[in-house]
């Protein structure tokens, strides 16, 4: 289960990455097609806006995994804690 849990964080952070990443080369393509006058004005700045939303979108959610993984784990080794109080308390009892 939890290494389950981890393997789909790490492919949401690589989906965002990715996303980012196509982003960015839509809008050096855009950049790259206008100064060759091959799109328009109005092409180029609507192409650009939205390769420039769906970077900032990819980034925010690849902070927003990065945040949620971080607590997972800080939950996970907090319940890992807890089970050792536990088990050492249940020794100290029977001794």
């Amino acid at each position: 289960m939890h290494r389950r849990k981890l393997r789909k964080y790490r492919i949401l952070k690589d989906i965002c990455a990715v996303v980012g990443g196509v982003a960015v080369l839509v809008m050096a393509g855009s950049a790259d097609s206008y100064s060759q006058n091959i799109i328009s004005t109005a092409e180029f700045l609507l192409s650009f806006g939205i390769a420039l939303d769906m970077m900032i979108v990819a980034y925010m959610l690849h902070g927003c995994v990065k945040d949620r993984e971080k607590h997972y784990l800080q939950i996970r080794e907090l319940r890992r804690r807890h089970r050792r109080q536990d088990i050492e308390k249940s020794v100290q009892a029977i001794r």
